[in-house]
């Protein structure tokens, strides 16, 4: 039961939160959002597990977030009032996957990475179905054949793999760095956005990411030390 709970957590409300905050805003302040979730990590470890968090490694980290808030405000001006909405939403995303990430460590000890993500995912999948037949009509389900073979592709690669991946680290090397670590995948989405999605890349961008960067390689070296 715990496992499908935090699976939920997880995977279903982090995921929902997410998306449904990406409806207000670009990928790239999407991302950028979501990376505060390491935050959350080392903070509710700290107090709730007593994990050490040196002075430097909070250093580290707002060099990084410091690196966020300067994209942050440079896409401020770019969007509209939605702007708000979505980024509580993927703000609430953060917290969740922070909080899935935590309490996802002492089951995967328990009972194996392999094992957790399987209930997790399952739980999360019964939770999607539910969830879509509660506000839609099952007819609206009708997709094109080419549209089924771009779900399943998302859904393997995107998210299933990733899943396995993600409980794995966990479970080698604690919520912490994975969460810190994680921030590369959100770096690399905004990259995409800018060279697929044809989204604004300026100076204040490549330095913030810059900043970002070099906040995860002090962090990870002070967790290491």
């Amino acid at each position: 039961v715990r496992s499908a709970l935090v699976g939920a957590l997880g995977y279903y409300v982090a995921s929902y939160l997410d998306f449904k905050g990406l409806e207000f805003v670009t990928v790239q302040f999407d991302r950028l959002i979501l990376m505060t979730y390491p935050i959350f990590v080392v903070l509710i470890s700290a107090v709730v597990f007593n994990t050490k968090a040196t002075a430097k490694m909070l250093g580290a980290l707002v060099l990084s977030y410091a690196g966020l808030a300067l994209v942050f405000v440079r896409d401020l001006s770019l969007l509209g009032d939605d702007v708000y909405l979505g980024g509580v939403l993927v703000l609430g995303a953060a917290l969740a996957f922070a909080c899935y990430q935590i309490l996802a460590k002492p089951v995967i000890d328990q009972i194996g990475a392999r094992v957790f993500t399987s209930m997790a995912m399952a739980s999360a999948g019964f939770a999607v179905v539910v969830h879509f037949l509660l506000i839609n009509d099952i007819g609206s389900l009708a997709l094109s054949g080419r549209a089924m073979v771009y779900m399943a592709g998302i859904a393997l690669v995107s998210t299933i793999l990733p899943a396995y991946f993600l409980s794995a680290a966990i479970g080698r090397v604690g919520p912490q760095a994975t969460a810190v670590l994680g921030n590369v995948s959100p770096l690399v989405t905004a990259v995409l956005a800018v060279f697929i999605l044809g989204e604004v890349f300026t100076p204040y961008h490549a330095l913030g990411t810059a900043m970002v960067i070099a906040g995860v390689i002090l962090f990870i070296r002070q967790q290491a030390a």
